[in-house]
């Protein structure tokens, strides 16, 4: 059962590159903030990002601490 009061934060950082090649993320994530542990990604990849948060969603709703792929 998850924790009523565990709070949990992605955040994107987006930009374009220089050479205008594409997108850059920067994801960061962590599933309680009550805890310093967070795991950061880097894609060029819109869908990458887009399947980052959806897969940090369904384990932060099992309730599943955030570990590396």
């Amino acid at each position: 059962m998850p924790h009523a009061q565990r709070t949990g934060v992605v955040v994107v950082r987006v930009w374009v590159e220089a050479d205008a090649s594409g997108i850059r993320a920067r994801i960061t994530e962590a599933s309680d903030i009550a805890t310093r542990e967070h795991v950061v990604r880097v894609t060029s990849s819109i869908d990458e990002v887009v399947e980052i948060v959806r897969l940090f969603l369904e384990r932060f709703a099992r309730d599943v601490p955030v570990t590396d792929r």
